[in-house]
């Protein structure tokens, strides 16, 4: 169990094998990572590091195998609270596509030829939610949604979404106002309405714990990624360790302006439906089913939360949202003990009133700190 610390010596080294020693943030006390979760909880972590090339992963995983160092990775900080570890990778720098020579070209430069790209996993899905720091490096997102068609698609330029809007390119418009990383929609494998990102994902690359480059196809309908509901092979235990550096897709040919209206009218669903403010977006998987009673139940958890009369419990900071209870929102007070105690009392509570349990959707790294509501 990491402490949230690092030691100098092991700094000096983090800083020795990246190509860019400026990429590295270190400090005494550890840094905080309430700022790189969209919720604004988490722990501590030694150090994070802002891998620049392929050859910075390889490198960093191997000291971490190398001296037994606790890590994980970040996106766009949705979804994902972090507990205390050695050292974060944030991704967010790898945000170009790789064209067929191996050179990075920058998503506003692209030339589409067949729809078929393959990008690093740091690039932007759709449109970032636009982050503002307040004292103490705490953050709070600002989820106002543009009001207007051209502020909207300007938004998306430097974006997955972007680049598809611009070359009359399908398969991603649903979910370009989810705000996450090409990474994280495919490990999630993301959905909005009837779009899946395991419907344009053809394969992976990964970067095992010793450095090694792993390739997995998809290999026909979600074959050997397993996507399923918020589900894929990365979250599996055998691949957590693993880094996702880069997602091959392949998108279809589509009318622009089609593609246009469909961006407009989920961005403006998206903003009417789903509550401002702290939060890591849906905490439990809003469809599901409950193995415990003999087959699939199909369900909606917000109906359930409902039905267990906790749509508007309140503790120490954490609230979920009436208007639509799968969100669970941060005053700013709250801590990581206080979020995963909400979870369990309104889990327990469901459970109790329908007997179904409901599954987490968010993800807690490391995988170690994902609490088994299921226990009590």
């Amino acid at each position: 169990m990491s402490s949230g610390k690092l030691s100098l010596t092991a700094a000096n080294h983090l800083c020795d094998i990246v190509n860019n020693p400026q990429s590295v943030t270190w400090r005494v006390s550890g840094i905080d990572l309430r700022q790189f979760s969209t919720i604004g909880i988490g722990g501590r972590a030694g150090a994070v590091v802002r891998p620049q090339s392929e050859e910075d992963i390889v490198a960093i995983l191997k000291l971490c195998n190398d001296a037994g160092l606790t890590y994980c990775t970040k996106g766009n900080g949705s979804n994902t609270v972090y507990g205390d570890l050695d050292i974060l990778l944030d991704m967010t720098s790898l945000n170009k596509v790789i064209d067929g020579s191996g050179n990075l070209v920058p998503i506003g430069d692209v030339e589409m030829g067949d729809g078929t790209l393959l990008l690093q996993s740091g690039a932007l899905l759709g449109r970032s939610q636009s982050i503002n720091l307040v004292s103490d490096n705490f953050v709070v997102p600002n989820l106002v949604h543009p009001h207007t068609l051209e502020s909207l698609m300007f938004s998306y330029r430097n974006s997955l979404a972007g680049l598809a809007y611009k070359h009359s390119l399908s398969g991603i418009e649903d979910l370009a106002d989810i705000p996450g990383t090409v990474g994280g929609a495919t490990i999630m494998n993301v959905q909005a309405y009837q779009q899946f990102m395991g419907n344009i994902v053809d394969e992976v690359i990964l970067i095992s714990p010793k450095g090694k480059r792993v390739v997995i196809p998809k290999s026909g309908r979600f074959k050997n990624l397993r996507f399923g509901y918020r589900h894929s092979i990365l979250q599996e235990s055998g691949y957590q360790g693993h880094v996702l550096y880069a997602v091959k897709i392949s998108l279809n040919p589509g009318k622009q302006k089609d593609i246009q209206d469909r961006m407009y009218e989920q961005a403006i669903e998206r903003g009417r439906n789903h509550p401002k403010g702290l939060s890591v977006g849906s905490v439990f998987k809003l469809r599901g089913y409950d193995a415990d009673k003999g087959g699939a139940i199909d369900f909606r958890a917000d109906e359930l939360i409902r039905q267990a009369k906790c749509d508007d419990y309140s503790v120490n900071g954490i609230t979920v949202a009436k208007q639509y209870p799968v969100f669970l929102m941060n005053s700013g007070s709250a801590t990581l003990t206080d979020f995963i105690n909400a979870m369990q009392y309104i889990h327990d509570q469901v459970k109790s009133v329908t007997g179904i349990s409901l599954k987490p959707e968010v993800k807690f790294l490391p995988y170690s700190l994902t609490p088994d509501l299921n226990s009590t």
